[in-house]
């Protein structure tokens, strides 16, 4: 892995050169730069491959939504699979590279944006960042320090929020105000997946903070349309051989 290589040249040499750390932080994110379209494009396919459902009936229940859903996306068995976990991470990190301000961490709501922030904070690491990871519960322990956040973080710390799918906005727009309540400035939110609905997106931008989806529901549908088209064509090709 590219970061694997750079961190391995940057260990031979003394860890208080800082010029050389910001010649191997720079060239690592070049050739990350050069391999982020192909894992743009890779997690997209492997997403529908492993968390995309569809049916001509609704039948999916939704969180904090009534009515059923035809689509379903369960992103965990995405986000949680070995090359779900390399690109996302490294996806992230180089969007988070590009930010004008210096992230300290990376987290959301329990357990959707656990494996995403676990991920990019890893990835981060070897690419110099060193973003720690944080996880936001959804209900109090009853014991130990009754944290809402877990990590190693500090009042005035800039955060990353992120999420697995934007229906409603609800979890991630609780995620941001627990992060603010606990003292963490939000700085961005990246969710993997938009279902375009509910007006969703605009809820959480609605909290005064920029918002971004990977992909959206209609990417994924636009697969399962290529998908069809593609069966389609092998099925007719068949006939006519066989006619």
């Amino acid at each position: 892995m590219i970061g694997v290589t750079i961190l391995t040249k940057h260990k031979k040499n003394s860890i208080n050169d800082t010029s050389l750390q910001i010649f191997h932080r720079e060239k690592a994110m070049l050739e990350l730069k050069g391999v982020i379209s192909d894992y743009y494009n890779q997690l997209k396919g492997l997403l529908y491959k492993l968390s995309f459902e569809y049916s001509e009936t609704p039948k999916y229940k939704l969180a904090y939504k009534d009515t059923l859903s035809n689509v379903y996306v369960d992103s965990r068995k995405t986000t949680l699979s070995p090359d779900g976990l390399l690109w996302l991470g490294s996806i992230l990190t180089y969007r988070i590279s590009e930010l004008p301000e210096k992230i300290d961490g990376v987290g959301g709501l329990t357990f959707g944006a656990d494996p995403i922030s676990i991920s990019t904070a890893t990835i981060s690491n070897l690419f110099s960042q060193r973003l720690y990871a944080f996880s936001i519960r959804k209900e109090l322990k009853n014991h130990g320090l009754s944290n809402w956040i877990e990590g190693d973080f500090q009042k005035g710390d800039k955060v990353i929020i992120v999420d697995d799918v934007v229906t409603t906005g609800k979890s991630t727009s609780l995620a941001i105000q627990r992060a603010r309540d606990s003292g963490l400035k939000v700085i961005k939110v990246f969710v993997l997946v938009d279902r375009q609905e509910d007006n969703g997106m605009q809820n959480i931008r609605n909290l005064d903070v920029e918002v971004e989806a990977l992909y959206t529901i209609t990417d994924l549908l636009e697969l399962r349309q290529n998908e069809s088209n593609r069966s389609s064509e092998s099925h007719n090709n068949q006939w006519a051989i066989s006619g």
